[in-house]
């Protein structure tokens, strides 16, 4: 199967799933796991539409098989409401001798592409090996030019202050510091994921929230144990990113990479030396 045709074969069973044609859905399923058995992001799916389909028992066995595959704890947690689901739908049957159809949230079908299988995604663009989410490259830009705007604005302010050693400095060196960290956790969000391609979320504020929070960790942390606050950041972002080891390690380097790059490079070439002398000193 060409990957044209697999990226149609599981769109279309997205799409169908989601209107309800549970029977279409399973088909275009059934062929994409003949090509690609054994993949849990197509076997999900295919418990989830025989279950809508009333086919219990298929489900139940479908399931149980699932939790044999796949011993992950992700994907056991996955497994474990539908599983129960499935259970008490099929012991309600044996009870009243009538299949029973439990409504199941859309957005439960599993959305990620099969990990072996190279598949573009709409609405992207490509660059090299990697496709990009156009609507989340437009705000990733337009996130860019408010914050060199701001910027511009704030850093001569904070300078007037500093020169005239006004009492409220405070208040616009920490609004610059947060911005600068705001920009810093987008940066980290797309640069370092696209970099390692790991699969972004939907929505580049959910990245953004992630990392913030990882940030504010790491802070938080730093204040009492300096480089522990760092290590403890990184871990929640490559336990949120599902990285192995390696992975982390390699995502460690590149918030290093990419801090110094902005920090040293970026500013320097576009506010100046005053910028960076300004961000010292606050």
């Amino acid at each position: 199967m060409e990957k044209g045709e697999a990226e149609f074969y599981f769109h279309e069973a997205d799409r169908l799933f989601k209107e309800e044609h549970f029977l279409e859905a399973l088909q275009y399923l059934a062929a994409l796991d003949n090509e690609f058995p054994g993949n849990f992001n197509i076997l999900f799916p295919i418990v989830l539409c025989c279950e809508r389909l009333g086919r219990i028992d298929e489900a139940y066995e479908h399931c149980s098989r699932l939790f044999e595959q796949f011993p992950s704890e992700n994907h056991q947690e996955k497994l474990q409401n539908l599983y129960g689901r499935i259970c008490r739908q099929q012991q309600a049957r044996m009870r009243s001798n009538e299949a029973i159809t439990t409504a199941t949230p859309a957005h439960e079908f599993v959305k990620d592409t099969p990990k072996h299988v190279e598949l573009k995604r709409t609405g992207a663009i490509s660059l090299g090996n990697w496709d990009l989410p156009l609507a989340n490259v437009i705000i990733g830009l337009s996130i860019f030019a408010v914050f060199f705007v701001l910027l511009s604005l704030l850093i001569p302010m904070v300078h007037n202050e500093i020169s005239e050693d006004q009492p409220h400095i405070q208040y616009s060196g920490f609004a610059l510091m947060l911005l600068i960290q705001f920009m810093l956790a987008c940066i980290i969000a797309y640069a370092a994921l696209w970099v390692m391609n790991k699969r972004i979320h939907e929505e580049l504020i959910y990245d953004v929230i992630d990392v913030c929070i990882a940030i504010i960790i790491f802070m938080l942390i730093s204040a009492f144990v300096p480089l522990i606050g760092f290590f403890v950041g990184i871990y929640f972002l490559a336990r949120h990113y599902e990285m192995g080891f390696w992975e982390a390690i390699i995502f460690l380097f590149l918030q290093v990479i990419f801090h110094m790059l902005f920090l040293y490079v970026m500013l320097p070439l576009v506010f100046g030396e005053g910028a960076l002398n300004l961000i010292e000193l606050l």
